[in-house]
Order: C-alpha cells, then sequence, then structure tokens
C-alpha cells in the first residue's frame, strides 16, 4: 500500500521509492510527478488553478513519439489534443489558449530533466511584443544554452503547438490567421548551474514550486523579483539573452538541492514509520488531509538563510514555518545532525548580497 495519494493526478509514494531521494542517486519518475502533483493539491484553496497549467512528465513524451529507447518519432498533435481540449477536467474548463502559465516537464533522452514554460502575452508588458506573442523559456541548470537538440525537439514542436492551440478568437476564424509568434528566450543569465549529474529531478521539482507559488502570490500584480517580472521587460541584452536574474532563482543553486532532497526524503522515512506504527488510521481523511498539510510545508520549505516564500504572509504561519524546518518540533524534528545543516546552510551576507546584485 502506497504511502499517499495525491488529489491531482492520483499518484502514489511507495515506500521503495524513498531510495531514490538519497544524495547522488537520480530521482524517478515517482518521486518527481508526486511532488509536483502536491504542488497542484496545495494550489486547491487558491485559486489559480483555471490559469495556471501544469502538465504531466509523460506529456511531452507523448507529444513527441517517444520509444522507449528515448529516440523521438516528431511532433503528434493527434496524441496530445484529447488531453489538452477544454472539455478535459485536467484543464479546469480552460483551453490551452486561455491558460496564463504553462509548465511542461521534459527528459531529454531518458537521462536529463529540464522545464519548459510558456508565458501567455497576458504575462508580457513588454511595449515591442505583438498582442499574440507567447514567450518561450527553457530553464535549465545543466545546459543553460538554445542547444541544436532544444530547436528542433522543443521550440520547433512547440511552435507547431502554438499555432494549432494558442490562437485566440472563434475556431472558424483561426485557420486563417497567422501563426502565433512564439519568442525564445535562449538562456537565463546567472542562473545557478547543476554541478553533478544526479540532481536535474530535484530542481525541475523547485522550479515548478517556485514558479506556481510566485504566481499564485503575485495574482495581478507582478511587480516583484520573479522570473515574472524577469519577461516583463525589454531585454537590453539582445535578442533571446536575459541580462538578470531573480533573486528567487539565484537561490536555486546546487547546494540548496541537497537542503530540498534531505527534507523531501526525511519527511518519506517519517510516515514509512508512521504508517507501520498506525496502519488502521492511515487512510482516513483526517491523516489524508494531514499529509497534503505535511506536503505543503515540505514545498515551502527554505534552506536556512533564505527568505521564506512569499505565500507565507501572515506572522504567526511564518513562525510555525521557521519552527518546523529550522529549529523546533514537528513534522521536521529538530535537526541534531550539525554538520549535515552546516553543508546546506548559506550565509546571510552572501544572499543579500547577491539580491542586491539583481535588484
Amino acid at each position: 500500500m502506497a504511502l499517499h495519494q495525491t488529489i491531482s493526478w492520483q499518484k502514489e509514494f511507495f515506500e521503495s521509492t524513498i531510495g531514490h531521494l538519497q544524495d547522488g542517486v537520480w530521482l524517478d519518475n515517482v518521486s518527481i510527478e508526486f511532488f509536483l502533483a502536491s504542488c497542484l493539491d496545495i494550489m486547491k484553496e487558491i485559486d489559480i488553478r483555471s490559469r495556471a497549467h501544469l502538465e504531466n512528465i509523460s506529456f511531452f513524451s507523448f507529444m513527441m513519439q517517444e520509444e522507449e529507447d528515448g529516440y523521438l518519432g516528431g511532433f503528434s498533435y493527434d496524441e496530445i489534443k484529447r488531453w489538452i481540449c477544454k472539455e478535459n477536467r485536467r484543464m479546469k474548463n480552460k483551453s490551452f489558449a486561455e491558460k496564463e502559465l504553462i509548465l511542461i516537464p521534459v527528459h531529454k533522452r531518458k537521462t536529463h530533466w529540464f522545464l519548459v514554460v510558456l508565458f501567455s502575452p497576458k504575462l508580457s508588458n513588454a511595449e515591442n511584443l505583438r498582442e499574440s506573442t507567447w514567450t518561450l523559456v527553457i530553464v535549465d541548470p545543466l545546459q543553460n544554452r538554445l542547444c541544436e537538440w532544444k530547436q528542433e525537439n522543443v521550440v520547433a514542436p512547440f511552435q507547431q503547438l502554438a499555432n494549432l492551440e494558442l490562437q485566440t478568437g472563434p475556431p472558424s476564424r483561426r485557420k486563417k490567421r497567422e501563426n502565433v509568434t512564439l519568442r525564445v528566450v535562449e538562456q537565463i543569465a546567472g542562473l545557478p548551474p547543476q554541478e553533478n549529474d544526479s540532481d536535474c529531478g530535484v530542481f525541475v521539482c523547485r522550479y515548478v514550486a517556485e514558479i506556481l507559488e510566485e504566481f499564485a502570490s503575485a495574482r495581478d500584480s507582478f511587480d516583484c523579483s520573479s522570473l515574472f517580472a524577469l519577461l516583463q521587460t525589454a531585454h537590453p541584452g539582445g535578442k533571446g539573452v536575459d541580462r538578470r536574474t531573480s533573486a528567487r532563482f539565484l537561490s536555486l543553486s546546487q547546494e540548496s538541492m541537497h537542503f530540498y532532497r534531505w527534507e523531501y526524503r526525511q519527511l518519506m522515512e517519517r510516515w514509512a514509520r508512521e504508517k507501520g506504527q498506525n496502519e488502521q488510521q492511515w487512510e482516513t481523511p483526517t491523516m489524508k488531509k494531514h499529509r497534503v498539510e505535511e506536503m505543503r510545508a515540505l514545498i515551502e520549505a527554505r534552506p536556512p538563510g533564505v527568505a521564506p516564500l512569499q505565500n507565507i504572509n501572515s506572522a504567526k504561519r511564518r513562525r510555525q514555518h521557521e519552527a518546523t524546518f529550522l529549529t523546533g518540533p514537528g513534522s521536521m524534528r529538530k535537526r541534531k545532525n550539525k554538520g549535515a545543516r552546516e553543508m546546506i546552510q548559506s550565509s546571510d551576507e552572501t544572499i543579500e548580497e547577491t539580491s542586491n546584485n539583481v535588484q
């Protein structure tokens, strides 16, 4: 029996999966998709599900007709159109074109994860952009550039998808309209790099958590230190290159990935112990709701020295958050291993200096 099943996507996490959360081990599909689905679960009480859309890890594979060996057969609209039609429950009664933010994880050749982000014209205030311009950003800490593989297998297919799905207006007129303009941000200067070959899945999980949280907290105002603010401005650096990166993304360093992986593993290990001790009560509604809130706390966790997520906006909740994850008892008990904590801790001076540099 699973330790927990998410409300969104009905994804299960099993005790046998915990080993993939160890340092130096690739996160498996179960670990990644369970985390992403949990991000959607905690969004349910925030009215953004209809405006933001997160795809599961299979979307890109189906869209590109991926085979077991990682070979891509090419773009296929027929494989995905039923997934993204407005009538599908997962779309929350809005078509792709009506979404404002679309996040799609990509597993390159089944060996490397990165995130594709689509921003609607509503999220761009750049005066030189046409009304129908969508923005595509590839957030990849390992290969922070637009290589030939990405151009052929990401940019070109998503341009085809944009032409088919991201046009607005009556369907009878869409064939007569010109193609949707897809503005591609080729690289994000200053994005903290991935320094090993095992944490790309952790990076993608955190990118999704950060972007969705920022979208939820910003609501109708995007004047904040975030990737959104970055994309709203005209690009002084030239075609497709951003010359500054938000403090929020600068905090997602290789060192911080140890913290996030460690917290994820600690929670799952504790669930396994508690389930063994109290199996009869484990699937009660009260326990399920409690686990959703523990996943919320995990998703909103911040490494020592990094400001808490904006979504934790009340003083009381911020104190509870800090007590849970930094020093106090609770779902993440007080750390006794001082060495482990020092390993993942970033100094306040470094964070403050970094933030000042990107204002």
